[in-house]
């Protein structure tokens, strides 16, 4: 190896800040979902994930796909209301029917409600940038991207069931 090559040989640093900017939406989702915890409980986060498998599986089989007008943004913006609001609405009565009684306490309680949380983030954002297409919109980072690739997209849809089947396990 001759000197030439030595300085033009650079290291990759590491910067909290870049991967801050990488995972800035997942983080704003998780936030969120940490907040909506926080207010409602775990079951009102169950049954809204399980309210959003009914509303994605509405949205892929009723014409809610077709491009509403030439603006990417807004089409986007309203198959997310679409999407979002359907799963808000069934999400109502769906939350007095499931009733999970959790009487597990300290650090069980905390592992089964951050399980179902991060299921339920990764669930929201495989929604958003594979079915609703965020990535035209947003540029996400290729780690992003290659985490919630389409071909990955069953993985990202079984993990918020899984989860759920866990927690409600005594």
């Amino acid at each position: 190896m001759d000197m030439a090559s030595l300085t033009t040989f650079s290291v990759p640093t590491f910067s909290f800040l870049s991967v801050f900017n990488d995972f800035l939406i997942l983080l704003l989702i998780l936030g969120l979902t940490i907040l909506y915890v926080a207010v409602r409980g775990q079951n009102a986060l169950a049954a809204y994930t399980l309210s959003l498998y009914i509303s994605l599986t509405l949205f892929r089989n009723l014409p809610f796909q077709a491009s509403v007008g030439e603006s990417i943004l807004y089409t986007f913006l309203l198959q997310t209301a679409i999407v979002f609001g359907v799963a808000f609405l069934i999400h109502i009565p769906l939350t007095y029917v499931l009733l999970m009684d959790d009487w597990s306490t300290g650090f069980t309680r905390y592992a089964k409600i951050s399980l179902l949380v991060l299921a339920s983030t990764c669930f929201i954002f495989a929604i958003l940038y594979v079915t609703l297409a965020l990535g035209l919109i947003y540029s996400v980072s290729p780690i992003v991207a290659t985490l919630f690739d389409p071909q990955y997209f069953f993985w990202w849809i079984l993990a918020p069931i899984l989860a759920i089947i866990l927690i409600s396990r005594p």
